[in-house]
């Protein structure tokens, strides 16, 4: 008997049309996406998927990976539903039934679209056509269910977020054996290499510009757009990925060479994160792959106008999302809103919603560094101009642009030449502030500080000692664990571009060892801590810094070494301190994904504090700009020039002498 039914069910297994069921899944994916309300997501249309098993195809192709008919139509089946989690009208079917009343967003439809997909390929419904296709297709009820079980596991794993060594490496149907894990790989591969501009869609990308569209999306659109070209070079074992910017904005001296690599790097990162996830199973299949990914940047002549003022506008906010320094985050952020102002809109409600989007950007990366006071008051500022605009329901046009053009640009300018003039201030105190100075100690990059240092002489450029404690919470691993920033080589590399000739780069864990070692000659006389400030608090003259500023002050203060802060008036305010703040997003500790795993899979957290507040009195001095500050932003009107007694920081437990600060009721 039972040989009779296995015999049945291999007649009826043999009688299925695979490549007809392909081409209803296929046609039933397109019917879905034409019907689908466009969000603020790439595209996950059936244009995406026809690209995604092109690419799947050829993957199979050029390492020869033989596969049955089985398998080819699991493979391309996974291709053809595993975003179909993606399309609102599904979502918000599955999420209103089983998110506990939360409800339809965008967000948890993009966090939950794997969850999603295998959900509606498997329930019942009269809207779900999945299920009818398998019937119609000649594969009985009591057939379907290993088919979509295992189309069900395999399309979770095209998501990062689950390690695709967990998909099991084989899958049964019937006594046919399917390399389920194989095909993951394959299916997730695929989707991570559609990233060329077949995967942008300018009609859409317009339409989204009127809604809801945040600029991290933007620049997740306009890598795409950029991407001209994602070749598969079995050859050399090397994924190849092009992209072309204007030749204009990549010429000598352009000040955007910073965000050509970190675009550089995310992309190359964005691919390699997901072949190394594969990697080991197509060795272990003993199939020719790849094993390198290759980034080139192309200059393209004739690319001008709108399409250029976009890319500057978002190579702009990459920098602001990775920026290691405060004086470099303002300044992009100035930049970002210049290039939003030179944008040449189509109409009011447009330029309204990137203006917003723009705003609420800026706030979410200011709300995360509350020390950056410079930023919040640009930040804030930039929104009360925004907050006077007319409302986008109102019929405006391009004189209403142009006016709103005009009160930012006129903002902006104001902010650039005010920081010009005091920045200029400040600098001119170099000289006197490291007379007799023979020993400077450094930590944590700052443009001011070494845009303060280059002011000195030659004689003081080639004879002073120069040592740099390299900020550890502020490196950064890619994921290939190549060492993408290094906080105290950037700083060692400006310092010698300006003619400092003897530096040392040291870890920050060894400053104490520094200092105590008496053959250094380092004493409190003719050695010098300078920081730099992401801001000072007005009342108390705390300071905020990022983490480790407390650590070396503290150090610094046991022997007795002086610490000046330098700080322009624009940074100086109120401080809503946050001890709590996590440096987040960065591979910090290494790039090794496996070893990060290892260490949340045993519950051991990686933790790197953000920001410290310093006590005023292990500072010695706060060097500013010397004049009348005219500025609705900073509530200070007196030039401020903090200072203690030339004798060196004590400890906190000893007697000090009182900080004499300038009076701020004295009359300008």
């Amino acid at each position: 008997m039972t040989d009779k039914i296995g015999e049945l069910l291999e007649n009826e297994i043999s009688e299925i049309d695979y490549d007809n069921l392909t081409s209803d899944l296929r046609e039933h994916y397109k019917e879905l996406s034409e019907k689908d309300t466009p969000d603020y997501f790439t595209p996950h249309d059936d244009s995406h998927c026809e690209a995604v098993e092109k690419l799947v195809l050829e993957l199979v192709s050029k390492s020869q990976i033989e596969l049955s008919n089985l398998e080819k139509f699991i493979l391309v089946a996974c291709v053809w539903t595993h975003d179909i989690g993606m399309f609102t009208k599904v979502a918000t079917d599955y999420l209103e039934q089983y998110s506990g009343g939360n409800g339809y967003t965008p967000e948890s439809k993009r966090e939950l679209h794997e969850e999603i997909s295998s959900w509606y390929i498997n329930h019942d419904s009269s809207n779900n056509s999945v299920k009818t296709l398998f019937t119609k297709n000649n594969i009985a009820e009591n057939l379907q269910r290993p088919y979509l079980n295992t189309i069900s596991i395999i399309i979770k794993y095209h998501r990062r977020k689950f390690n695709i060594q967990d998909c099991p490496v084989y899958r049964f149907i019937w006594g046919e054996r399917i390399n389920a894990r194989l095909i993951a790989c394959l299916v997730r591969l695929g989707d991570t290499l559609h990233i060329d501009t077949s995967r942008y869609d300018r009609r859409i990308y317009n339409i989204l510009q009127i809604g809801n569209f945040d600029r991290t999306s933007r620049l997740h659109w306009l890598k795409s757009y950029l991407v001209s070209s994602v070749y598969l070079d079995i050859e050399r074992n090397t994924i190849l990925i092009t992209i072309d910017l204007p030749a204009s904005i990549l010429s000598e001296g352009y000040e955007a060479e910073e965000a050509f690599k970190k675009l550089k790097f995310i992309v190359h990162d964005d691919v390699y994160e997901d072949l190394l996830a594969v990697l080991d199973v197509f060795r272990d299949y003993g199939y020719r792959f790849y094993n390198k990914v290759g980034v080139e940047i192309n200059r393209t002549p004739g690319i001008t106008g709108k399409i250029q003022t976009e890319i500057e506008g978002i190579l702009n906010d990459l920098v602001i999302i990775q920026s290691p320094n405060t004086s470099k985050l303002i300044g992009k952020s100035i930049e970002s809103i210049e290039s939003l102002c030179g944008y040449p809109f189509d109409n009011y409600e447009n330029f309204y919603n990137q203006t917003e989007q723009l705003v609420n950007h800026l706030k979410k990366i200011s709300s995360d560094r509350p020390c950056h006071v410079g930023l919040q008051e640009l930040v804030g500022k930039f929104e009360s101009i925004f907050s006077e605009f007319p409302k986008k329901e109102s019929n405006k046009g391009k004189t209403e642009i142009a006016a709103a053009n005009k009160k930012l640009k006129t903002f902006t300018e104001g902010i650039k030449g005010m920081r010009e003039k005091n920045i200029a201030s400040i600098n001119i105190k170099a000289p006197e502030t490291l007379k007799g100075v023979s020993n400077i100690l450094l930590f944590s990059y700052s443009k001011m500080v070494s845009e303060f240092l280059s002011m000195a002489d030659n004689d003081f450029k080639t004879t002073a000692q120069i040592y740099i404690f390299e900020n550890v919470g502020k490196r950064q691993h890619s994921i290939s664990d190549r060492l993408d920033y290094s906080d105290g080589v950037n700083y060692a590399l400006t310092l010698h571009a300006y003619r400092f000739v003897n530096i040392t780069v040291l870890p920050d864990t060894s400053v104490a060892a520094l200092l105590g070692d008496k053959t250094k000659g380092l004493n409190p006389e003719n050695s010098l801590f300078l920081f730099g400030a992401n801001g000072v608090d007005k009342n108390s003259f705390y300071c905020g810094h990022t983490s480790g500023h407390l650590m070396m002050a503290i150090v610094a203060s046991y022997f007795r070494i002086p610490c000046k802060v330098i700080c322009d008036s624009q940074k100086i305010g109120t401080i809503n301190f946050n001890s709590t703040l996590e440096r987040k997003g960065l591979h910090w500790l290494t790039g090794q994904k496996s070893l990060e795993d290892e260490l949340q899979s045993k519950n051991i957290r990686l933790f790197n504090y953000r920001e410290d507040s310093i006590d005023s009195s292990l500072i010695t001095c706060l060097i500013t700009d010397d004049k009348d500050i005219e500025d609705e932003f900073v509530c200070i009107k007196k030039p401020i020039l903090v200072e203690k007694d030339k004798t060196p920081s004590l400890p906190r437990t000893q007697n000090r002498r009182k900080r004499k600060v300038a009076d701020p009721n004295l009359k300008k």
